[in-house]
């Protein structure tokens, strides 16, 4: 069964989109005004332009992109799920886990919500990141994971 992320998550992305895209609109109307690029008025009016089109553009992207987004655990494999117009499924055998990571950035923690990255056994980096995680849930979704390991072990 599929569970998608957070609705905090969603809402915290577009947000920092939000806040991203119209601190890079207001420098590029700004720079105007700026005497080492008076004589670049024009392209700086183009640059605003593409920003006034992006802006709205990328936002709605990621808003989209971001509720695309689900995970599924099951009792032998964690998958993850992605992709609006190009999907993207990526599944872990729990028998292939090597290690489960739960990061926690700033902002993040304002929101109350966890990444649960996954590490395959035999490769140097993690798998899959599972962003968007209320803090409990990703906490037993690790414990879960790392219970099956320990269950796997003792069985051979």
């Amino acid at each position: 069964m599929w569970e998608p992320l957070s609705s905090r998550y969603v809402l915290v992305n577009l947000w920092l989109n939000i806040i991203l895209y119209s601190v890079l609109f207001a420098a590029s109307i700004g720079f105007r005004w700026l005497p080492p690029f008076e004589n670049l008025t024009g392209y700086l009016s183009v640059a605003t332009a593409i920003f006034a089109f992006l802006i709205p553009a990328m936002t709605t992207w990621g808003f989209m992109s971001d509720k695309k987004k689900r995970f599924s655990l099951r009792e032998q494999d964690i998958s993850f799920s992605s992709g609006i117009f190009v999907h993207r499924l990526v599944t872990q055998p729990m028998l292939r886990v090597q290690h489960v990571e739960l990061t926690r950035g700033p902002i993040e923690r304002k929101a109350g919500l966890a990444s649960l990255q996954v590490f395959s056994a035999g490769g140097s980096s993690h798998t899959f990141t599972i962003p968007g995680l209320p803090v409990e849930k990703a906490k037993q979704i690790r414990q879960f994971i790392l219970s099956h390991g320990d269950l796997t072990q003792h069985d051979k």
